[in-house]
């Protein structure tokens, strides 16, 4: 089980389709705790893959999750939920006026971010969120949507390591979004949202209070995703009141049918909690695992990737950088480099195989950086509609500590009929489908 789980697990599912499928299986490792000579395990696996969404008249939905129950059968480690979750839905009560949205999001975070990443330095995070949307249109030509929000955050660890803390909270939100089309393909923005986080444990967290405002244009057609936006952070921590601006940009272009290049570009005040809901609609979901800290800080996010597409063929690069500067505490600031690619080759019409490379560079205020590199090969077989069977292999090298190679059996049976990609692009907005390529490998139809 690497940090990039999720980003090979999207990508392998070369036929682009709504899919929720059930897994069982068994990944053997000759180095379970990823330590120097660390002893060999066997994880039984039972997950949930999906990447499934719906849009409705009366109701909207999205899945994204790539999440396992993992026991392993020597080592005295715990049996815990690992991987990731987010979902969310729309229930429209009065279409196009008054809906009620609830979102679920469940990741893990590294407790101390320089020891090897086992379940004992991992903690479960569980992001609740509910609340209703109003939305009014005094124009033909303008909207005004207006959200409220209560969010509640669960987190806990197995073994109470040392520095693990403790982000317990209850959240309340609101945000307003006033936006006026320009044209069938162009609108701009002004949105403004504030936001209150109380924890449970306020000796080792403080309260905080964060408000943006922030004026932005859109631009999507069917080749181009354009979004941009900036303004300002209000963050007041206890005496603490500082300012920082505040950007995103979101460039998308397919260049062809098979091809489609995105930039990005994201500065923000905000904490590793609300940092799990951050870019989830990137071309790459990049899910490496994150550091559990209770203060805010500045994140800023550099990235770039290219995916082509073939009729039997499909390569994805991604280069990203991402900084988090905190403003109580400097010694938690760092910043990562992430490099991934990842070729699928379609051997047949139900065979493919994957081959993948993720390296990541870590650096700490107060510490030696810490380098990561994930090799994966997986051999993926469509036995029938919806029962798959795919042989993986992994390497994973953890600088200063261990490497690990496992060996992996999964099989998967679909709890949905897969349907073609060719029917999600309407939605542009979604997470995911719109920034793929239109392509040949993308829209065909599952085989049976």
């Amino acid at each position: 089980m690497t940090s990039q789980s999720l980003f090979f697990d999207q990508a392998l599912n070369v036929h682009g389709t709504n899919y929720l499928d059930a897994e069982v299986g068994a990944i053997a490792t000759d180095n379970a705790t990823l330590a120097e000579n660390g002893p060999s395990d066997v994880l039984a696996i039972v997950g949930l893959a999906a990447d499934i969404s719906r849009q409705g008249p009366g109701l909207d939905y999205h899945l994204d999750s790539d999440l396992a129950l993992i026991k392993y059968t020597r080592e005295d480690l715990p049996t815990k939920p690992s991987g990731f979750l987010d979902g969310g839905a729309e229930l429209k009560i009065i279409p196009d006026v008054f809906s009620w949205t609830a979102r679920e999001t469940y990741t893990e975070l590294v407790v101390d971010p320089l020891l090897p990443v086992t379940p004992e330095n991992l903690e479960s995070l569980n992001y609740v969120s509910t609340g209703p949307r109003l939305i009014i249109r005094p124009t033909l030509r303008t909207t005004v949507t207006v959200d409220a929000g209560y969010s509640y955050v669960n987190s806990g660890s197995v073994a109470l390591a040392p520095g693990y803390v403790d982000l317990d909270s209850h959240r309340y939100d609101g945000d307003v979004r006033i936006e006026h089309a320009l044209t069938n393909a162009s609108s701009v923005y002004l949105s403004g949202s504030s936001a209150q986080t109380d924890f449970s444990d306020q000796v080792a967290n403080i309260n905080f209070t964060q408000r943006d405002a922030l004026v932005g244009f859109r631009f999507v057609n069917g080749r181009t995703v354009v979004d941009i936006s900036g303004g300002v952070d209000w963050l007041r921590e206890g005496p603490v009141a500082p300012t920082a601006g505040a950007y995103t940009v979101q460039l998308s272009r397919l260049i062809s049918p098979s091809q489609r290049l995105s930039l990005h570009a994201l500065q923000q005040l905000t904490d590793s909690t609300n940092l799990l809901r951050l870019n989830l609609d990137q071309p790459i979901a990049n899910a490496s695992t994150g550091f559990a800290a209770g203060n805010p800080f500045t994140f800023r996010s550099f990235g770039v990737d290219w995916r082509f597409e073939a009729n039997r063929t499909s390569l994805t690069l991604a280069i990203y950088d991402n900084t988090q500067r905190y403003r109580i505490d400097s010694n938690l600031n760092n910043e990562s480099k992430v490099a991934d690619i990842l070729l699928t080759r379609q051997l047949a019409p139900t065979v493919d195989l994957s081959v993948g490379l993720d390296f990541q560079h870590q650096d700490y205020a107060v510490s030696a950086p810490v380098r990561v590199a994930d090799a994966l090969a997986a051999l993926r077989w469509q036995a029938g509609e919806r029962l798959g069977v795919r042989l993986t292999y992994a390497h994973n090298a953890l600088t200063p500590h261990g490497d690990a190679n496992q060996v992996g059996l999964v099989f998967y049976y679909g709890l949905v009929r897969p349907t073609p990609l060719v029917s999600r692009q309407a939605a542009p907005s979604g997470p995911g489908p719109a920034m793929l390529p239109i392509s040949p490998m993308s829209t065909l139809t599952p085989p049976h």
